[in-house]
This record gives structure tokens, sequence and C-alpha cells, in this order.
């Protein structure tokens, strides 16, 4: 992966890329294929394309050879003259202010998430106690709205996720991550019955993986 930043704008821009040495390819198609039905994206389509292990090109490929041919290329591409090398430490990177600055803005999750495209996402479970679906929009990653339905025993449980699932103004959601539905779960604690709150857990590690998926 390497970063771009335009230097009249300031704009930053990720690209990314992946070589497969021998990767299950099978799995790979399972993971990279989500329900349409279930995940909605307001945003541009990924262009599909076949793809092939190195392996297969050349069994003789290992990770070793393929990161020594890499650096090859890389001198060749720019001279050697012109080109310095030298192995440093993840530690030792970070230690570089240059470095440094690039990690956290391209961690940063207002630059990762918050300018995603918007997106609806429907889960559904069945838990011990009922079955539940959760209809989610997201936006900037954030939920913006969401709806949930179940046939539990005990309505007031989805009352209390809905009403924290409605959000008045603009921005004013959950973050769509891991600690976004710790803050939606740990809220549902506080709105209902202390004999519910191993329904509120099931719900927190049923979305928690959900989002994270």
């Amino acid at each position: 992966a390497y970063k771009n930043r335009n230097l009249t704008s300031g704009l930053r821009s990720l690209h990314h890329g992946t070589m497969l040495l021998n990767v299950d390819t099978e799995a790979l198609g399972r993971y990279l294929t989500p329900d349409s039905l279930k995940l909605q994206s307001k945003g541009v389509s990924s262009v599909k394309s076949r793809v092939v292990n190195l392996k297969e090109v050349d069994e003789k490929i290992n990770h070793q050879s393929f990161m020594e041919a890499l650096e090859a290329e890389f001198i060749a591409q720019r001279g050697a003259s012109g080109v310095t090398l030298a192995k440093i430490s993840a530690e030792e990177a970070l230690s570089i202010p240059e470095v440094k600055a690039a990690v956290d803005a391209s961690t940063d999750w207002d630059w990762r998430f918050g300018s995603s495209p918007a997106f609806s996402v429907e889960f559904t479970e069945k838990f011990p106690w009922g079955l539940i679906e959760v209809n989610l929009d997201a936006k900037k990653g954030h939920i913006s709205q969401g709806k949930a339905y179940s046939d539990c025993l005990r309505p007031e449980f989805i009352d209390a996720l809905n009403e924290l699932l409605t959000f008045r103004e603009e921005g004013g959601g959950y973050p769509y991550s891991k600690d976004g539905v710790d803050q939606l779960a740990d809220a549902l604690l506080g709105k209902v019955a202390d004999d519910l709150a191993p329904w509120v857990e099931d719900v927190r590690r049923w979305m928690t993986e959900k989002v994270t998926e």
C-alpha cells in the first residue's frame, strides 16, 4: 500500500494492492461476496475480476523470493544510484516524524470511515429468547437511523432499542464500529430491566460481529 498527497489541495488518498502467493481462493470468494440483499451501498460498486495465486504461475515462488523480486524491480525502475536500501523495524520506522505522521493520518477514524459512502444493511439472528432483525442506514461512518423487529415476549426490550436507534439531528448516530455497538449496548442496559441484561449482551456480541466482519 502507498499513500499519495496532492500538495496543492492537501487531499490524501490511499492506494493498495494485494499479491496472492498461496491463498484459499474458494474461501476468498466467500469473504468477498456479501449477500446483495443484506448490504446495499450507495457508493461506487467494486469491479469484479478473476484472481490467481502466484504459486500457480511458478511453484517456486514464496514470500522471500517475491520480496527480493519486488526490491530488484523497484531499483530497476528508479536506477540503482537513486535508491538507498535500509532494513528497519516497525518501531524504528515510527520514530521517524514523517512516517509517524503518515501512519497517524492513514489510521485516523474520520479519514477512513467518516467519508465512507452511505449504505443500508440488514442483520437477522435467532436467539433462545426470540428472532430479531435490525435494519440500519449508515452515512459518513455513523448510523443515521435504524429499526429493530422481534417476536420476543418482552416488547419493551425492542422499544428501548428502537428509541436508541432514532436520531433527531444530523450526525447524531452511533459510530458504525465496535465502539459504536458498545455505546449502543451500554445505553440499552440503562433502559431495560436487569433481567434483560443477558439479551443486551447477546445483541452486543452479535452486532459487533456483524459491523466488523
